[in-house]
């Protein structure tokens, strides 16, 4: 049985904490932060792929594509993973994905307060895709 879309953003918020921690403990030029930052921003990514299709596509439109390929990079080509789109990422893409991750939260609680099924939000994502998070 797969758990629920309120578990999966749960997990996506736990891992974008731990994330800004790393940040506070140094500098993105740091192997060790740079790597935990990494390995942290692939799995809140991955947490929020876990929830439902109809309400991520809402939340994120067409740009999901490149969340999701930014994932890719790290999880797939590891060794790879150019310092600079995760710089550019962290400082000017993961601030707006919170937001869309606190905005998913808030509808997916919503719904289980009512104890009705999730109803769809307004769509609030970009019609253009920009960058890797937008």
């Amino acid at each position: 049985m797969s758990q629920p879309d309120s578990v999966h953003l749960t997990n996506a918020k736990e891992h974008l904490r731990r994330l800004r921690g790393h940040l506070q403990r140094g500098e993105l030029d740091d192997d060790t932060v740079f790597d935990a930052v990494c390995m942290r921003l692939s799995a809140a990514i991955e947490s929020v792929a876990a929830v439902d299709e109809a309400l991520r596509v809402d939340e994120f439109g067409t740009g999901w594509s490149a969340i999701w390929s930014v994932r890719n990079r790290i999880a797939h080509g590891y060794f790879y993973v150019d310092r600079q789109i995760i710089t550019s990422t962290v400082a000017s893409d993961l601030i707006e994905f919170e937001a869309s991750v606190d905005r998913l939260v808030e509808v997916v609680s919503q719904a289980e307060n009512r104890g009705s099924p999730v109803d769809k939000p307004p769509s609030t994502a970009p019609t253009e895709p920009g960058s890797p998070l937008s």
